[in-house]
């Protein structure tokens, strides 16, 4: 980061992945750092749709839900988009993130619409990793919610998303989110 201190989606990208590997105090950390100021620092520019998107992830992980709000109302305009940062950088249907945050203020209904259009844009477009993961975000979601057919839809939901990630040859993936 130091050696490109212009980019801060590389920030970004340390705070998912300090979160994704169980480092919960540092990815907290980077995430409040980028935060402090309603994360309007992070120019918008071809990284922004993304760095935000990673830093949904972060927020979600981390259960932070006043992190979750601010970020959720940042990427709601872009509901129906795909975020693309450079030409071989993309992490699919931000209609996921959104499902996401939407999720962690436990706001149930609008997790479940964003992970529906999530679901049929990564189809859509091919991005199979990403309609795996967004199978078993989704799946996640319908767990905590708890509400009556949620179980059974779970079920189908993993089950598509560790045959996608098997199909992928990415099955340690679908096993580690299992």
């Amino acid at each position: 980061m130091e050696r490109y201190p212009t980019y801060p989606i590389w920030r970004c990208v340390l705070a998912r992945t300090a979160s994704e590997l169980g480092h919960a105090a540092e990815a907290r950390q980077a995430l409040e750092a980028l935060a402090a100021d309603g994360f309007t620092h992070l120019p918008f520019d071809e990284t922004w749709l993304a760095s935000v998107g990673l830093l949904a992830e972060t927020a979600s992980a981390l259960s932070d839900a006043e992190r979750a709000s601010v970020l959720y109302e940042l990427l709601l305009p872009y509901s129906d988009r795909v975020a693309v940062s450079y030409a071989e950088i993309s992490t699919g249907a931000v209609s996921r993130p959104l499902a996401l945050l939407a999720a962690t203020t436990e706001r149930w209904d609008d997790a479940a619409h964003h992970f529906e259009d999530a679901l049929e844009i990564n189809e859509r477009i091919g991005a199979r990793p990403w309609l795996a993961q967004t199978q078993h975000d989704y799946a996640q979601m319908l767990l905590a919610r708890d509400a009556p057919g949620d179980n059974k839809k779970a079920q189908l939901l993993l089950s598509e998303a560790l045959a996608t990630y098997g199909e992928l040859g990415m099955a340690r993936a679908g096993q580690r989110r299992a």
